[in-house]
């Protein structure tokens, strides 16, 4: 009769076998975190190059925003003229059927250009949180405004569901995986982007 002899690791094996596992993941763990980036800092990316691409499209085009001349004549027989250019002006265009106009004007314009998630819509009323949510689900909050003074207008966006239970700007100390971004328009159509680390604005193209 043969006795079987059953041969298991001992408890030293097991500790190497684990270190070595440990070893293994402590090697390969920030590899892959390089490798697959923040979906929030994919998104930020993106909303960067879609943001300043639609700008220029919707603020270059013509047909949205042809300089107008207002002719005053005064009592002593003089005339000036005014130039009314850039999203200063509000006048009605219509595209697709549809009328755009006054202070929703540019903010309407670019809720068009967006591909919307499925089941929204824009919504440039003065009490909106978000103006809409585009496909890939970051939300666009754009100036509702005539434009009518040289001051810049805020243009934000947010990638992500709040985290922590709070939206963070980028701050050295408290947020430095932020989910809002923060831009800002002249009555000319250039967008400058806030760079809160050294609070310059800095223009993401002339």
């Amino acid at each position: 009769m043969i006795n079987k002899i059953k041969k298991a690791m001992s408890l030293g094996e097991v500790l190497i076998c684990l270190a070595i596992v440990g070893l293994v993941a402590g090697i390969t763990i920030p590899v892959i975190t390089l490798v697959i980036p923040d979906k929030s800092e994919s998104l930020h990316k993106k909303g960067d190059y879609i943001l300043e691409h639609t700008v220029s499209d919707v603020v270059n085009n013509e047909d949205y925003y042809p300089v107008k001349k207002i002719s005053t004549t005064h009592p002593d027989g003089s005339i000036t003229t005014e130039k009314i250019y850039g999203l200063r002006n509000t006048d009605p265009i219509t595209e697709n059927g549809k009328t755009y106009q006054g202070d929703t004007k540019f903010c309407e314009l670019m809720g068009s250009k967006f591909n919307l998630y499925p089941g929204t819509e824009v919504d440039c009323s003065a009490g909106a949180e978000y103006n809409f949510t585009s496909s890939d689900g970051i939300k666009w909050k754009m100036p509702v405004s005539n434009f009518a003074t040289n001051a810049t207008q805020a243009i934000t966006f947010r990638t992500t569901d709040r985290r922590e239970g709070t939206d963070c700007y980028y701050n050295e100390y408290s947020c430095k995986n932020p989910n809002l971004f923060l831009y800002h328009i002249t009555v000319e159509g250039r967008l400058f982007k806030d760079y809160a680390t050294n609070d310059k604005l800095k223009p993401t193209y002339e």
